[in-house]
């Protein structure tokens, strides 16, 4: 199973230099690895599906966080431009804090839950 990982990982990689067109040290810096760190742990590491989860999970939430940026501004006229950017770290932090206290197994175990619940929906009492 880590063979397979490694074969994506790797490919993922090469796709990834051939779209940037160059790889140094800069590229991915630590805000990218935190982002990527926060998709496993949302998701439910030890999984297959978690990562998958977990990377829907957070691109809707920061494209959320995007779209309600000038709204947040209109509600709060005062604020400066950088509390509207700011607002992507924010609405990330806060729901990475809220799995690791709330749902610490992730998206993965509670879809686990919700299919087995599935399965016996005709038999629950």
């Amino acid at each position: 199973m880590s063979t397979l990982a490694s074969v994506f990982a790797g490919l993922a990689g090469a796709l990834a230099a051939h779209q940037i067109r160059h790889i140094n040290s800069e590229t991915f810096n630590l805000i990218d690895s935190v982002f990527l760190l926060g998709m496993l742990i949302i998701g439910g590491l030890g999984s297959n599906l978690g990562p998958i989860f977990g990377a829907i999970v957070v691109v809707l939430l920061l494209e959320g966080a995007t779209l309600l940026g000038p709204l947040f501004s209109e509600i709060f006229p005062s604020t400066a431009a950088g509390a509207v950017q700011a607002m992507r770290p924010l609405f990330f932090g806060t729901t990475l804090t809220l799995f690791l206290i709330f749902e610490p197994r992730g998206l993965a175990h509670r879809w686990q839950i919700l299919k087995a619940a599935w399965r016996l929906r005709p038999f629950s009492h």
